[in-house]
């Protein structure tokens, strides 16, 4: 904006109008429109209009409106049909005076009105006409005015009144004008393709235009010297070319000869050429220069060309072109006499350039320069004076070529290039005369070998790839005439050169190896050998191969082809060549035999016996193969008149490529075993003078082949599959030889025959040894295992699985043997879920008739190699191998290890056969019966929007989560759609528990309430009841029928099997246990176990001493194994809080148990010798938990627990996530709507898992029943609680204690220590870094008891101030223990019992626990508020990381403590206040990142 404001100023428009009028447009083109008194309306034509452009008014821009037509480049397709209107019918307002600034004759525009002399005004040159043109111009819809009274027209009359003034350099617009805009218009005016389409009004302002440029040119070069005026004259030059689309449009018009013969007096300059001469009149062309000579214009070039002291060669051959384009249109006889003179000073003043001139960077219009002057004497003078050029001209050539200048020397190279090409006919200066160039090829070679040219040209600059490629065509005309001296020169030149002068000589002598004669070649080949044996490195092996490739390449006549096959074959076999060479003589090799069109058919059999008997000869085998792979390919790739098989077979017929390929790999292993030895052999080993890997070579032979069958569309013979395998799988094979031979055939079993492929899984595959067996090693297996059942139709094979048809599949023994003892656990997976496949997912529907039978079947058979793996375990446990050979130790490994697998097929098969039963069972599975470890889900719902925690433990199942999160949204479970990790948990999976879906704790559900609901319609019909009675009994029937045909159920028919079970843990290995864990879980209970329990349903007095006999048996700590006690804990659980809700019976059961002191061998497992220190952590873990729960469950009668501390962080995390308020609750304060969203949500969404929900009722009030109940439980629990002495609560808190430090540290084992290893000390928390969630929970669980124990006897506190370590296990778990949620349990677990107790419930003379927190919280040998400290310690750091739930609590605690307990706690704020901020003024802590 500003720059066009400076330009309307410097016009002459004032600053205000300026303002005003650039506030209404951004362009300086409409501005200047609007301040002549118009506004511009003018926009470009649309390029894709079909209809011609049409004439647009446009204001004149000095004060005088007219209209004009514009001329545009139309890219589009128009429509012709229809010219424009006339420029007369469209200009009704032409222009009545001469516009300002405007010369047209200088004697007119010099005088007034009257004639008189007038004084000029002070000319300004129209800028304003110069925007315009510039805008109009420079863009791709470009429009350029043609009329002498617009924008171009006036800027050309401008600019020749400045130059006839000699002004034109001077004026800074003058000079921008002709430099750009005048060069551009005038260019598209004569070389546009729309020339042809433009009327003749348009050619008529084409030809105004060219006229006052051709004025202007003349009035330049009169007042100025040629050196500035060199874009004119090029511009001149493009303007007489007869050639251009504005003269070839005009081409057949007559020049105005009696207009031209007045004006110059009879002798035109210009003419058009005589009818006999079939050349087009352009009488157009022919008035435009006698124009410019009327205007003086060649007066003035002939005046320069006479007077050469001052011009350089790019202005001669400036002021030579304008005169050379027209040559044809010339008056002859004028020319001659006119332009002798100027013609004999130019060739004088060619012949004397000297080296000076040839050094400077013009010198490239040398050749312009030549073939112009050649143009005009060819056309007017004698052969004779033609003949003087060229020698001119290779005289100068010749002198550049001399000068060490690399301009010079570039320009003289192409000069001779192109005398080349005029030679050979390819390229003529003389195109404008059609004559014939008389530079002949006899002529420039004799001139080139006279002047020794190429010699002097190879003295510099050869590391210059432009200037070699000039080298490169003067090598290729010289072509056999160079001698043997000359090539051994070019040769010499690369020694102790570098790569890229070095490379370039190369090509200069492969672009002349096409043309060399058979004596020069084999001089050439001469010359590289001898390079070759004298410099071994691979540096110069590798130029010389590449030398070789290009010679080859470039050979276009097929004469060394087969000379450079032979050469690189010899190369290739040299012991010094090294690899990499080697590879790259061998691919340019093949490439050769490949690409060239000269190599016949004979030639590559000839290579391909050659490698053959290489291979045979067992001394180049790696090489050999792989190079025959590419020539077979090669061949193939030539010989496209037939298929790929075809020429394969053939190939294999002729040479038996397979047989010899497999006798190769059987010997060549056999030999390297021999050399190297069965133990060392590997897959890196070297062979073949270490040149290559032993892989590689195995590698070569199996490409080979497979290539060869595949393409060749052919089987493998039998017998030579069995000498393949038998190479490289035997047992004396090395791992690298099995792994190639189980990829390849696994690769290639289509290449084998049914036959073939049954026999080898039979006789080769099934002989694998299983505990060898690899990845590829399984691929191979299963491969041969689906097809040879598939060739004996056992089974079918779709595009989605495998069906199925007979049990008796071939290899199944082998897949179940390979699956126990292979030794790799992904291996063994993928084994397993085949065995699972065939045993049950694949099997076809005939033969899943009777699922009874077929999963007996699997039961026994895994029930059969457990015992028969039992038994070989205690037979090693004994030492007493059968053979001297056998490894105890490998021995129980490889038992363990089958155990193992055995254990993971069992659960796999029941835990997939079973999970899609939908009848409720009468046995249940184990896991489902009891509560399992607490865990919180989150809850997400889009519709209604509501996120929540939902509170459940791992055993829970999805159906009972389904009905509680149904509840909490208001709908049914039958709606409810439940996504986890974006996967839905479809109602099929009802019946499986949390721990089976793989759901982790605080993990998010996505939850979708569906729209649509259907119900069942029920039609009343007599009847009905009585037929209701008796479908139900069938269903009960089927049900039971279903449920004993489960392997879960027949597996443990035999109760023995949950013994053999209990063994299996106290091997001792964590693997089994968990299998075992998991197996029981998905068993029912143990039927001994649920029957001794049994007992306790009974309240009779004669059952007591029994009842605590069971006790003893079943919770015995020193007569059972931990292991025992957890399975038994669990069950103990489910009878006493059943999962589908506590009932009348339960609470008998629970009433008898506490009886005969039940409470007491709960808590007895929690004591510190109660469990050993080795158990496994995870039965360790679930003997604390079981124990916690039922004490928590015995005690205070809860059966869950309810993880407030968690749930209420989620919930303050989806808070500050929350949307703005809702149009209900706008405008309730924000401490309401919290209180309504937190406090009272989480009571409505957060209860107890094991709570029945029902589909959601009215509230009527607590039944009867449940009154009674509630009644009935309360009193067993007072008289459970009143039956303990305050010892043994005193005893239980100090277990609660222990277990709640050991489960904050991560290490539950450290409850067990005692004495002098007593492992609980302080920092014990501090030094770990991961706590798991089960440990978490379990510290949860023991603090919430343990401050439950508190609030029933507050008399303890005093014992429980007492407990050895108090001070450092609050500590330790309260700032040191890594996981968060420990913490808080800790400091929510303290508040609440300092909320708890007050003057009105606390005993006489005990210290109230707010007081003795405070003490322990403020007097603890803690790093905080102590001096300043600067440094790195971890220690520090770790507790200033996890400071946030101390700080927190000690704030909640001193907060509202009178003045009088302060002065009691001896607490001074003042003081405390002055330490807090010292200190956290001078401590600087640098944390760890």
């Amino acid at each position: 904006m500003e720059d066009n404001a400076k330009k309307l100023q410097e016009l002459g428009y004032s600053n205000e109008r300026v303002e005003q009028v650039l506030s209404q447009t951004s362009t300086l083109e409409e501005a200047i429109s609007i301040l002549e008194g118009s506004s511009s309306s003018n926009t470009a034509p649309d390029l894709n209009s079909n209809t011609p452009p049409q004439p647009e008014t446009q204001p004149n821009l000095v004060n005088e409106p007219f209209h004009r037509i514009e001329m545009e480049e139309v890219t589009g397709a128009l429509d012709m049909s229809e010219d424009p209107p006339p420029y007369d019918e469209i200009d009704k307002d032409p222009p009545t005076h001469v516009p300002v600034g405007l010369v047209s004759v200088p004697e007119e525009t010099e005088r007034g009105p009257e004639g008189q002399e007038g004084t000029q005004e002070a000319f300004e040159f129209p800028v304003s006409n110069l925007y315009e043109l510039e805008g109009r111009c420079f863009i791709d819809n470009w429009s350029i005015p043609y009329k002498k009274t617009e924008s171009l027209g006036i800027l050309l009359q401008a600019s020749t009144r400045l130059a006839l003034e000699g002004k034109a350099d001077e004026n800074e617009h003058c000079k921008r004008f002709v430099d750009r805009a005048m060069h551009d218009c005038l260019d598209k005016l004569m070389t546009s393709n729309a020339v042809h389409r433009w009327d003749n009004n348009i050619q008529e302002g084409i030809s105004d235009m060219l006229e006052l440029f051709l004025e202007f040119t003349a009035a330049k070069l009169q007042t100025s010297k040629v050196n500035t005026n060199i874009k004119t004259l090029q511009l001149l030059a493009d303007v007489f070319r007869p050639d251009s689309p504005y003269h070839h449009k005009n081409r057949s018009q007559r020049y105005n000869k009696a207009h031209w013969d007045e004006l110059l007096k009879g002798k035109p300059y210009a003419a058009s050429p005589h009818f006999t001469l079939k050349k087009d009149p352009c009488g157009v062309l022919v008035d435009t220069m006698n124009h410019f000579g009327y205007k003086g214009g060649f007066d003035v070039i002939r005046d320069r060309l006479i007077h050469t002291e001052d011009l350089q060669l790019e202005d001669l051959n400036a002021l030579l072109q304008p005169l050379s384009r027209p040559i044809d249109y010339f008056e002859s006889n004028l020319f001659k006499e006119y332009f002798k003179q100027p013609m004999t000073t130019t060739i004088r003043y060619l012949g004397d350039l000297n080296n000076e001139t040839l050094k400077r960077k013009e010198v490239g219009c040398f050749s312009e320069c030549i073939n112009a002057l050649k143009i005009i004497v060819n056309k007017f003078w004698s052969q004779d004076d033609l003949y003087t050029i060229d020698q001119i001209r290779f005289d100068i050539t010749l002198k550049m070529i001399q000068v060490s200048h690399f301009n010079s020397k570039m320009n003289g190279l192409i000069e001779v290039i192109k005398l080349i090409d005029e030679a050979q006919g390819t390229y003529s200066s003389l195109t404008h005369t059609h004559t014939r160039s008389s530079v002949t090829t006899v002529k420039l070679i004799e001139w080139l070998t006279t002047n020794k040219v190429l010699s002097i040209a190879l003295e510099g600059n050869l590391h210059h790839n432009q200037y070699c490629d000039k080298l490169k065509k003067i090598v290729e005309f010289i072509g056999n005439r160079l001698t043997t001296e000359e090539i051994t020169t070019i040769w010499n030149l690369q020694e102790d050169q570098n790569q890229v002068l070095v490379d370039n000589i190369h090509s200069l002598l492969s672009a002349a190896t096409g043309k060399l004669t058979a004596y020069q070649m084999d001089h050439l080949f001469q010359l590289i050998q001898k390079s070759w044996d004298s410099d071994p490195s691979d540096r110069n092996h590798e130029r010389l191969l590449k030398l070789i490739g290009k010679i080859a390449k470039d050979d276009k006549m097929g004469k060394v082809a087969n000379k450079v096959l032979e050469l690189l074959w010899e190369l290739a076999h040299s012991l010094t060549l090294s690899n990499e060479m080697l590879e790259e003589a061998l691919e340019a090799h093949s490439a050769i035999l490949s690409d060239s069109y000269f190599i016949k058919e004979q030639t590559r059999r000839q290579y391909i016996a050659k490698c053959l008997e290489d291979i045979k000869k067992g001394t180049w085998v790696t090489p050999a193969f792989q190079q025959l792979h590419k020539i077979i390919e090669g061949f193939v790739k030539r010989s496209a008149h037939k298929q790929a098989r075809v020429v394969i077979t053939e190939l294999q017929k002729t040479y038996e490529l397979i047989r010899i390929t497999t006798n190769s790999l059987s010997s060549y292993h056999k030999a390297i075993m021999k050399s190297v030895g069965k133990d060392k052999l590997e897959g890196d080993t070297p062979v073949e003078n270490g040149r290559y890997k032993y892989s590689q070579c195995i590698e070569a032979h199996l490409k080979l082949m497979h290539y060869i069958l595949t393409d060749g569309a052919l089987y493998l013979p039998k017998m030579r599959a069995e000498e393949v395998w038998d190479a490289l799988a035997s047992p004396e094979s090395c791992h690298a030889d099995r792994e190639l031979c189980y990829e390849w055939f696994h690769n290639g079993l289509g290449d084998l025959e049914m036959d073939t492929q049954t026999y080898m899984f039979q006789h080769k595959v099934l002989k694998i040894n299983p505990r060898t067996l690899t990845t590829n090693g399984y691929r191979c297996l299963r491969v041969f295992f689906e097809h040879a059942n598939q060739n004996d139709k056992r089974l079918k094979r779709t595009a989605a699985s495998t069906i199925i048809d007979k049990f008796e599949l071939m290899g199944l023994d082998y897949l179940w043997q390979a699956a126990l003892e292979v030794q790799g656990q992904d291996i063994a997976d993928l084994l397993i879920t085949n065995i699972l496949q065939v045993s049950y997912q694949h099997l076809s529907a005939r033969l899943k008739k009777d699922l009874g039978v077929i999963h007996k079947n699997f039961v026994t058979d895994c029930v059969t190699k457990l015992d028969h793996a039992i038994g070989q375990l205690e037979v090693a446990s004994k030492k007493s191998p059968k053979k001297e050979k056998e490894d105890p130790a490998e021995t129980r490994r490889l038992c363990i290890q089958v155990i193992d697998r055995i254990l993971q097929l069992l659960f796999r098969y029941v835990t997939h056969t079973e999970e899609n039963q939908s009848y409720v069972r009468t046995q249940p599975p184990h896991g489902s019966t009891f509560q399992g470890h607490p865990m919180v889900l989150f809850v997400s719902c889009e519709q209604p929007k509501k996120d929540f925690p939902l509170e459940c433990h791992n055993n829970e199942t999805l159906g009972s989560l389904r009905k509680r999160i149904a509840r909490s949204l208001n709908s049914i479970p039958d709606r409810i759609q439940i996504l986890a990790n974006e996967k839905p948990l479809i109602d099929m999976r009802d019946k499986k528990v949390i721990q089976q879906l793989g759901l982790e704790d605080e993990q998010l559900l996505i939850v979708k309430v569906s729209n649509f609901h259907t119900y069942p319609v029920r039609h009343e019909t007599p009847g009905m009841e009585e037929n209701k009675g008796i479908g139900d009994q069938a269903r009960a029937s089927f049900a039971l029928e279903q449920e004993n045909n489960l392997p879960s159920i027949q597996l443990t028919s035999d109760r023995k099997f949950y013994t053999k079970l209990y063994s299996l843990v106290k091997l001792g290995q964590t693997k089994v246990t968990n299998r075992v864990l998991n197996l029981l879980k998905i068993l029912p209970s143990d039927p001994t176990i649920l029957s001794a329990l049994n007992i306790f349903y009974s309240d009779e007095e004669v059952e007591q001493d029994q009842k605590t006999a069971i006790l003893t048996q079943l919770f015995d700590c020193k007569a059972n194994s931990a292991f025992q006690i957890f399975y038994n804990l669990e069950v103990l659980s489910a009878m006493l809080m059943p999962i589908n809700g506590i009932d009348e019976r339960a609470l008998g059961f629970k009433k008898s148990f506490i009886k005969v002191g039940g409470l007491n061998v709960v808590i007895t497992v929690l004591q510190q010798d109660s469990i050993a220190i080795d158990v496994d952590y995870e039965v360790r873990q679930g003997c604390y938990s079981m124990s916690l729960q039922l004490a928590r469950y015995l005690l205070c009668n809860k059966t869950s627990i309810v993880n407030l501390t968690r749930t209420q962080s989620i919930v303050e995390q989806v808070e500050k996530e929350s949307t703005q308020p809702t149009e209900e609750n706008e405008g309730e304060p924000e401490g309401e709507r919290e209180k309504e969203n937190g406090d009272i949500e989480m009571k409505e969404l957060i209860f107890s898992p094991t709570e029945d929900i029902q589909e959601k009722e009215p509230d009527v009030g607590p039944s009867v029943e449940q009154d009674n109940l509630t009644q009935i439980e309360e009193e067993i629990v007072k008289s459970a609680t009143e039956s303990i002495t305050n010892e043994d609560f005193k005893a239980i808190l100090f277990c609660l204690s222990r277990v709640t430090w050991a489960a904050a540290a991560g290490k539950l084992q450290l409850a067990a220590t005692k004495g002098d290893q007593d492992m609980l000390k302080p920092n014990t928390c501090l030094e770990e870094i991961y706590v798991s969630a089960k440990d978490s929970a379990l510290v949860q669980e023991s603090l919430e008891l343990l401050v439950a124990i508190l609030k029933l006897r507050p008399l303890l506190l005093e014992s429980f101030y007492s407990l050895p370590n108090l001070n450092a296990l609050v500590l330790d778990v309260l700032i040191g223990s890594p996981n968060e949620h420990i913490r808080t349990h800790m400091q929510e677990n303290i508040w609440q019992l300092c909320k708890y107790f007050n003057e009105s419930n606390l005993p006489e003379n005990v210290d109230n626990p707010r007081n003795f927190f405070v003490k322990l919280l403020l007097r603890s040998s803690l790093p905080y508020w102590g001096s300043s400290s600067t440094g790195r310690n971890s220690k520090l750091t770790k507790q200033l990381e996890r400071c946030y739930q101390y700080f927190d609590l000690l704030c909640r605690i001193i907060i509202g403590l009178t003045k009088e307990e302060q002065v009691l706690l001896e607490l001074d704020a003042d003081v405390t206040m002055k330490k807090e901020l010292e200190w956290l003024q001078n401590t600087v802590i640098m944390l760890d990142t």
